[in-house]
């Protein structure tokens, strides 16, 4: 379920996992990630609004960056979140 607010769009299942917040040049995706190590395109979660658990982040820039590996990380949120 994709719930926007004002400054971004929430992404939950019975409960949030992840966020993604648009810039000027980027879509910050944001995921609960819990204490996987922040490496290659994930990154410490930044500027993505009130969501005090979601620990990493994304760039996306352009609609080929949502990949199987973006698609992973959403899943390992998901499960994260929901087990």
């Amino acid at each position: 379920v994709f719930i926007p607010t004002k400054a971004y769009i929430s992404i939950e299942g019975n409960k949030i996992f992840g966020c993604a917040r648009l810039t000027a040049k980027s879509i910050r995706y944001g995921l609960d990630l819990g204490d996987m190590p922040f490496e290659g395109r994930v990154q410490q979660a930044k500027g993505l609004g009130a969501m005090p658990n979601i620990s990493h982040m994304i760039e996306l820039t352009s609609v080929d960056d949502i990949d199987d590996e973006v698609l992973q990380f959403t899943d390992q949120a998901f499960n994260i979140v929901h087990s």
